[in-house]
């Protein structure tokens, strides 16, 4: 997972800037990521809500307990999908790879106007 990890960070921090690696931003792109995935399978928006006051009614848990529900959950759907996640994970990163920076940019800005993030700022080295 290190390699495929490190290659994840790349993309973002050299399309987004630095500051897109921030927790907050990351978590706000995997809630906007799993209700589009959730939409797929199809999840009603109010069965969504249902599940945000359900989560929200309950104790926190820790980052680390939280990311490796995330990824056992995600892993199972994958299964339940008859998919493999690994190649489902590849294909999105060669289409994605492949795409104009610019494309990504603009989908960031748009994602700043509704809360999602902050405005790209590329680090010069």
């Amino acid at each position: 997972m290190n390699g495929i990890q490190a290659r994840v960070r790349e993309w973002v921090v050299t399309r987004l800037g630095l500051a897109a690696m921030d927790p907050h931003e990351r978590v706000m792109r995997l809630l906007e990521e799993t209700v589009e995935l959730a939409q797929t399978l199809n999840v009603t928006r109010d069965e969504a809500l249902r599940v945000v006051n359900h989560v929200h009614d309950k104790a926190l848990g820790s980052v680390e307990k939280e990311l490796g529900a995330v990824a056992f959950t995600l892993l199972a759907t994958a299964e339940g999908c008859h998919l493999s996640l690994g190649a489902c994970l590849e294909m999105e990163l060669v289409r994605i790879e492949s795409m104009s920076p610019d494309i990504f940019r603009q989908h960031q800005a748009d994602n700043v106007e509704c809360g999602i993030g902050a405005p790209v700022k590329l680090e010069t080295v």
